[in-house]
């Protein structure tokens, strides 16, 4: 085998166990309770809860890597990706956890919460936790001239303009992405990554 030939089959290697990774870990049913089981007590809930976000905030780092921004979307090589909840945050400590001392392109993560739309500053993918979903259009307004990668997790979401949007099928953690939303935010999506989720439009294009 020539070298050139070993370092495709590496590179080939590399990106199928990548997706092996996220479609682990966007497909797993939630260990302590399934979703959409009845709640037996407090302590049961929250456990369901920590697993569901701990999953969600490995995947929101493996997004990262399947998506590509624009070059002005960095004012620098040196400026982080900024990772941002809007709305309560869900995650607790799972996104430090999941983001840890690691680097995405050479580049660091840096996380922020925003309370309130109001309070969204320059970011490049926005978590929009449940609770703000009937604020999505404001949200989306306040970002639209910006490269953010807008991810959600409520029903009909991603077709009102999220480029993704977890959602729950057979108990388990899938995903559905907006193309059209990743496009008008000047986001190139991998077709690696679309192999794993489901495609959905605008709802004026449906």
């Amino acid at each position: 085998m020539s070298r050139t030939q070993h370092s495709a089959d590496l590179r080939l290697r590399a990106l199928a166990a990548l997706r092996a990774l996220l479609a682990l870990a966007c497909t797993l049913v939630l260990l302590a309770v399934p979703i959409g089981a009845e709640a037996t007590g407090a302590d049961t809930t929250a456990q369901a809860s920590n697993t569901e976000y701990t999953v969600k905030a490995a995947c929101l780092f493996k997004f990262i890597g399947y998506v590509k921004w624009p070059a002005n979307a960095f004012a620098d090589e040196k400026t982080p990706i900024t990772v941002a909840v809007v709305g309560p945050d869900p995650f607790g400590q799972e996104l430090e956890k999941a983001f840890a001392d690691k680097k995405v392109g050479g580049r660091k993560i840096e996380i922020k919460r925003f309370k309130t739309t109001a309070d969204i500053e320059s970011c490049h993918l926005l978590f929009v936790a449940s609770q703000e979903t009937p604020n999505l259009a404001k949200i989306l307004k306040a970002v639209a001239k910006r490269s953010v990668l807008v991810v959600t997790e409520s029903p009909g979401a991603a077709s009102k303009g999220a480029s993704i949007n977890f959602c729950i099928e057979e108990k388990k953690l899938r995903f559905e992405i907006n193309l059209e939303a990743a496009k008008r935010a000047e986001l190139e999506i991998s077709s690696e990554l679309l192999k794993l989720a489901r495609t959905v439009k605008d709802e004026e294009s449906k």
